[in-house]
């Protein structure tokens, strides 16, 4: 993958078919692991409206440790019951843009968190913000749909670039 990535994670019984649904919302008819065409995401509460820009989106295993899993269903309230990665191909301000109004819309109908590959509580937020640590001592950042918006809305990337 070229550009920003992230992945949403959930611990509710209903974020599994609520995943399912945006999927098929957003890829149609596209197999799980082809290149989607985003080009307007104010069907799904988003801003954007304009030129395709290729995506993937598929559900992920989340590949943590056991100390990233403590400390996530801690947040989440019970054990992780689905992922899904997010993921543009290229890099503009647009790219960024999308991948974040699909993440916002995605884990607010999963009741779930964003895992980011910034630490962003140098960030005054709204919403949820969590630091999270691998057993290597990596640092990232989980956060609810809230939190995403108020951040783009001040512009500031934290995906997994």
């Amino acid at each position: 993958m070229a550009g920003p990535s992230c992945v949403v994670v959930a611990a509710h019984p209903e974020s599994d078919a609520q995943a399912e649904h945006f999927i098929r919302a957003v890829a149609g008819d596209h197999a799980p692991d082809d290149i989607l065409s985003v080009g307007d995401t104010t069907t799904l509460g988003g801003s954007y409206q304009g030129e395709s820009r290729p995506f993937v989106l598929g559900r992920e295993t989340l590949a943590a440790d056991e100390i990233e899993y403590a400390q996530l269903e801690r947040l989440l309230g019970g054990s992780i019951t689905c992922a899904v990665e997010l993921g543009a191909m290229c890099k503009s301000s647009v790219d960024y843009l999308v991948l974040g109004e699909l993440a916002i819309e995605l884990a607010a109908r999963m009741r779930g968190l964003i895992l980011l590959g910034d630490e962003v509580r140098a960030y005054p937020t709204l919403g949820t913000v969590a630091v999270i640590t691998t057993a290597e001592g990596y640092r990232y950042s989980a956060v609810d749909s809230v939190a995403l918006r108020d951040l783009l809305s001040r512009g500031i990337s934290v995906f997994v670039k």
